[in-house]
């Protein structure tokens, strides 16, 4: 089950910074959006919002779930961020298992669940590991294997594999996709590749300098999504328009 998220005149400052300037999207349930703008221009700041993690001076957030509006606390919500902010001191079986265990999930089910997200990121042979044991792309895996262990209704993710080698980013943007292919959560990311946000979303808003608006949406059409087409004339088409949207929008605020 995913949830569809309303934002409606999104407005957001930070003393006399205007960070957010009414920003209204729709995202529906299942579908996978992805932010692009400049640094600082209020991507996070959005994102934060949607997950509960910032209040807004103006507007509103809504969650529906089958149609019924739901509170946030209860629209099944998961974090995924660029550092994977695992406690140094547990393994990466208990780091996952750790939202299980703040819920109240009984010790074995929630072991079982745990062992069950790692494996779905690849990192089973990691469970008994510290963080500083593992490398930052395994790191990474396990992060993502805390988020989706409660099977989230929607993953709020902010640019979580900016920090990782080329090679690395591919692979775990496919694996990514993967899972939200066969799990259906509803996805925003925040990100500054634009090849990244081509690859993963359905639609990409892109926002301006801030305070952030939207001036451009692209609909992602992709015959498929692959290594070959990475490279494909439909996928460096998006990757130009999305390009030209965002120097327009920089050069105009620069003016």
């Amino acid at each position: 089950m995913s949830v569809s998220i309303e934002i409606r005149n999104a407005t957001k400052r930070f003393g006399e910074v205007r960070v957010l300037d009414g920003i209204s999207l729709d995202v529906a349930a299942g579908e996978f959006v992805a932010l692009i703008g400049p640094s600082g221009c209020g991507k996070t700041t959005l994102l934060r919002a949607v997950g509960g993690l910032e209040a807004l001076d103006a507007g509103s957030i809504a969650y529906r779930a089958d149609g019924a509006a739901t509170a946030a606390s209860a629209a099944g919500l998961s974090f995924c961020f660029q550092e994977p902010r695992l406690l140094p001191w547990r393994s990466a079986l208990d780091n996952v298992a750790l939202p299980l265990e703040l819920a109240g999930v009984a010790t074995a089910e929630r072991v079982r669940q745990a062992r069950e997200a790692l494996d779905r990121m690849r990192v089973a042979d990691a469970a008994e590991r510290l963080p500083h044991e593992l490398s930052g792309g395994m790191r990474m895996r396990v992060a993502m294997a805390r988020a989706i262990v409660t099977k989230p209704q929607a993953l709020l993710l902010d640019e979580p594999f900016g920090a990782l080698d080329e090679v690395t980013r591919y692979e775990l943007d496919e694996e990514l996709l993967a899972l939200h292919r066969r799990e259906r959560f509803t996805a925003i990311l925040v990100t500054h590749s634009l090849p990244e946000a081509v690859f993963l979303a359905d639609r990409v808003e892109v926002l301006a300098p801030r305070p952030a608006r939207v001036v451009k949406t692209e609909r992602v059409a992709l015959a498929a999504r692959d290594d070959a087409s990475r490279t494909s004339d439909a996928f460096n088409a998006h990757v130009r328009s999305i390009s030209d949207a965002l120097h327009r929008a920089i050069c105009g605020s620069a003016a």
